[in-house]
């Protein structure tokens, strides 16, 4: 099992993350770039570490500088590599990108035999994996991930000098979705945070089991009683039809609080849904809490996604409301949005 916590661990917080798969016994984790790595080990957290995406030039030395396995998949990687073993003695441990569908990079599965002939001939480099991905798990009736499978498998039946490498292919969507008991690894990312790895309209039984592990809490800062035919926010996109009460609610843009959410989303206060009302704006945002009249005040708790009451705001929700999925809301989240490990 070697989780994926690129992007800040899908905007969850990568060290407070990192930390407790460590302490559940993890010990290899995936990223997508060297700072990510970097940044973890810089705050005591050691671990096997696979960047995921190609890197080429100072990248790529720096992550075999710093004894991190990289991925290849063309003959450039491959001549910067050399040129390195010449003069530096230190080992390169890596993977092998195959393409088996995805169409985004990898070795083609007729070149892959050449490929690894190409690499014995780099002194100093050692191929301790073999990896793809699928491009269509997202959607288990879709015929694609089966055939990636299928050719992946068979290139690893007819290799017979990385019989040593550890052969991985499966994300979540893969993961819960195909048999992948004739492989070595498999990558979870985003149903290991507890949010839904299939197209929405995808029914699978899965999803049931999944409990999303974030939640985005803030707090009123201003209540204001408007009359009717007010104006709210940047551009007046919102005017009131009646006396309305408007709380001010810190969260905008610029913390991953998507402006084409405005005035497309509710917040939940006293287990209420406040509906969101105006443009989005960087650091703010406003909620209409007209129902919560003579009982709300500044400094009420305001829940943008999570549970309050019998109500739920759901990445989910978020993500259908703005025309996206959830790795892109929870990615979103700002570095400046304080993370805390609630136990």
């Amino acid at each position: 099992m070697w989780p994926v916590i690129k992007a800040n661990a899908y905007g969850h917080g990568s060290e407070i993350v990192a930390s407790t798969l460590v302490a559940e016994g993890v010990d290899t984790l995936c990223f997508a770039t060297v700072s990510e790595t970097l940044h973890l080990k810089r705050r005591g957290i050691n671990v096997r570490s696979i960047i995921l995406n190609p890197l080429l030039g100072s990248s790529l030395s720096e992550a075999v500088d710093n004894a991190i396995e990289v991925v290849l998949c063309n003959q450039r990687q491959l001549d910067e590599l050399a040129a390195r073993s010449d003069t530096d003695a230190r080992p390169v441990y890596a993977h092998i990108l195959v393409d088996t569908g995805m169409a985004r990079a990898g070795v083609q599965p007729d070149e892959f035999d050449a490929f690894v002939s190409a690499c014995d001939k780099v002194s100093k480099l050692n191929i301790v994996g073999v990896m793809s991905q699928l491009a269509c798990a997202d959607n288990p009736d879709n015929p694609v991930s089966q055939q990636q499978l299928e050719v992946f498998l068979a290139l690893r039946a007819d290799d017979q000098r990385l019989t040593e490498a550890q052969w991985h292919l499966f994300n979540s969507a893969g993961l819960l979705s195909l048999d992948g008991s004739a492989l070595d690894a498999v990558r979870p990312g985003i149903a290991m945070y507890g949010l839904n790895p299939f197209s929405p309209n995808i029914a699978h039984p899965s999803i049931s089991e999944l409990r999303p592990v974030l939640e985005l809490h803030s707090t009123i800062t201003h209540v204001e009683l408007l009359p009717a035919g007010r104006g709210v926010s940047y551009g007046h996109r919102f005017v009131t039809t009646r006396e309305t009460l408007i709380a001010t609610v810190p969260v905008g843009y610029g913390d991953g609080l998507s402006r084409a959410l405005s005035g497309r989303m509710d917040m939940l206060v006293q287990g209420v849904r406040c509906p969101q009302v105006g443009t989005i704006t960087m650091d703010q945002c406003m909620i209409d809490v007209t129902a919560l009249k003579g009982r709300v005040s500044v400094g009420d708790s305001v829940v943008v996604v999570g549970e309050q009451g019998n109500e739920c705001i759901s990445i989910d929700e978020l993500a259908a409301s703005a025309a996206t999925i959830n790795y892109e809301i929870v990615t979103a989240l700002a570095d400046r949005v304080p993370r805390f490990l609630v136990d």
